[in-house]
């Protein structure tokens, strides 16, 4: 997943299972202007190079925002490699050889102030079934996706 641009995007209690390769990341913020919050993910890494984050933010952009709250994964899974963005994981896991897992030492500054906007997206969402949108909005609700082996995986463009 790359996401650029601007939005926001939370992902809560999610696997993110993939092959770790140097050139290409599972989840990669580059430049994104606005909230990313992962919320309780899983980062597996199944197969690739050993020593490579899942989810890696990058760019130039100081109206990057990224929280990775009460995530847990194999290796080191988070890399903040931008010089503007505020980036922070919390609360966090890495798994341990033979199974198990401890304690990884927080990264970046979470705040109460940081904190707050960056979960505003999850406490004030209320679901409905079916609503009208405004023009350029997009709402998107994948349920259960499963993606193998492909190229590029899911890619979410907008429409004309």
């Amino acid at each position: 997943m790359r996401l650029t641009g601007q939005g926001e995007f939370t992902l809560h209690g999610s696997n993110v299972a993939h092959p770790r390769k140097h050139s290409e990341p599972g989840v990669e913020i580059d430049g994104f202007r606005g909230r990313v919050s992962f919320l309780g993910v899983c980062f597996t890494q199944v197969g690739g190079d050993g020593g490579v984050p899942a989810l890696v933010v990058k760019g130039q952009s100081p109206q990057t925002k990224v929280l990775a709250l009460s995530c847990h994964g194999s290796g080191e899974w988070f890399a903040n490699l931008s010089p503007s963005a505020r980036a922070a994981r919390l609360d966090s896991l890495q798994y341990t050889p033979g199974g198990g897992a401890k304690s990884i030492a927080d990264v970046g500054q979470g705040d109460e102030a940081f904190l707050t906007e960056m979960l505003a997206q999850t406490r004030e969402l209320r679901v409905a079934d079916r609503e009208d949108l405004a023009a350029g909005v997009t709402d998107v609700r994948p349920h259960r996706v499963f993606v193998r082996n492909p190229r590029i995986g899911i890619s979410l463009t907008p429409g004309q």
